[in-house]
């Protein structure tokens, strides 16, 4: 039915359709706590498909590039220790050979820490917490992974979050980043856009390692998304 009404109705109609979810969306989220939003988004299942919660950003076939080359970063870096958040629900990292390296997944979703820890926390080495990105003091470690999540969150939060990360006296960050997107913009937590890391107001230096993640989604729209390495005391 969606599929035929996409057909029949105007363009123009479709796209005033769109904006008005967006700025209901905006307007709803922009009342809550970061915590509150994504909680709502993952008792929901927004994102969630049939192979996890996490969206479809998430899936092996979007992390495909992602599985088969972060071992290497892993060696060259010589990562002995990673906090990974968001880890979401654990889909694709699992898949990634962490011996002899200390990992936290970290989500500020409670229930997603809990399945988390009741599925998959198997190994002494392997523990999950609930923490906010933002505002909980984080552990130090080798390697934060921010994967898909900056995305999401306004340019305040980003901030926010950075210095948090900075405070936490870890060596590396590993984040999403679109390398060949020319321009970056504003939203209110929840939402989403592409994101340059490089460009104002972030500016960050060249970064250190990049994975291409070959992404697929949009038809090849975001081929660029990349997950990008940088020392922390750098940016």
């Amino acid at each position: 039915m969606k599929t035929l009404l996409k057909k029949l109705l105007p363009v123009s109609f479709l796209n005033w359709y769109r904006q008005q979810k967006v700025q209901k969306q905006a307007a709803a989220f922009a009342k809550m706590t970061p915590k509150e939003v994504f909680t709502k988004i993952y008792q929901e299942h927004y994102w969630g498909n049939k192979d996890t919660v996490s969206g479809t950003g998430s899936t092996l076939l979007q992390t495909q590039t992602l599985i088969q080359e972060l071992p290497s970063l892993l060696k060259k870096f010589e990562i002995k220790s990673i906090l990974d958040i968001p880890c979401g629900d654990f889909h694709w990292m699992q898949k990634i050979d962490l011996e002899g390296i200390i990992y936290t997944g970290a989500d500020i979703v409670e229930k997603l820490i809990e399945n988390n820890t009741q599925k998959h926390q198997k190994s002494p080495f392997i523990e999950f917490q609930t923490l906010d990105l933002i505002t909980s003091p984080l552990p130090k470690a080798d390697l934060v992974i921010v994967r898909d999540c900056f995305v999401h969150f306004s340019y305040e939060n980003i901030f926010k979050a950075i210095n948090n990360i900075k405070a936490s006296g870890s060596k590396y960050l590993l984040t999403t980043s679109f390398t060949a997107h020319t321009t970056n913009t504003n939203i209110v937590t929840g939402q989403w856009r592409t994101l340059n890391f490089e460009l104002p107001p972030f500016n960050f230096p060249s970064p250190v390692f990049i994975i291409n993640e070959n992404c697929t989604e949009s038809n090849g729209a975001f081929r660029d998304k990349s997950m990008v390495l940088w020392e922390i005391n750098k940016i």
